[in-house]
């Protein structure tokens, strides 16, 4: 006699590999472990690991590889800055657009840090010639 690892009742095994008195336990234990692993996966993919505490807002994450801050716009995670800059346009952006952090970091969004680049090879440009002007290296 075995116990089951969901419900508890106790049965008969039938076979080395049985853990789960029913197909309904085994099912609702291999659902909860997807679950787990998706919830994990998703939140690893976008990066979202530390809640930021700042302007009252509790759908503000920070991305825990490049520091850029997420918002849930329309139950959708979007960037920041990205989003700052379809409103400056007033319309959404073209598609290949970069935008550039003038100066400091990736989450100091201030009024006029943000360069909307047409494509890299523009935003490259501006690296270079930032560099170029003694600001160092930038997002």
């Amino acid at each position: 006699m075995r116990k089951c690892k969901i419900c508890g009742e106790e049965f008969f095994i039938k076979s080395a590999r049985n853990v789960y008195c029913s197909k309904t336990c085994a099912v609702k234990a291999t659902n909860d472990k997807r679950k787990d692993y998706k919830q994990k996966w998703y939140l690893n993919s976008v990066g979202r690991t530390e809640l930021l505490p700042i302007r009252g807002s509790k759908d503000r994450w920070i991305h825990s590889k490049f520091g850029y801050v997420l918002i849930k716009v329309k139950g959708e995670l979007v960037y920041e800055h990205r989003m700052l800059a379809e409103k400056a346009l007033g319309r959404p952006l073209p598609k290949g657009v970069i935008i550039h952090h003038m100066y400091g970091p990736a989450d100091n969004h201030g009024f006029g840090k943000l360069v909307i680049c047409p494509d890299q090879s523009y935003h490259i440009l501006l690296h270079k010639r930032m560099e170029e002007l003694g600001y160092g290296k930038n997002s």
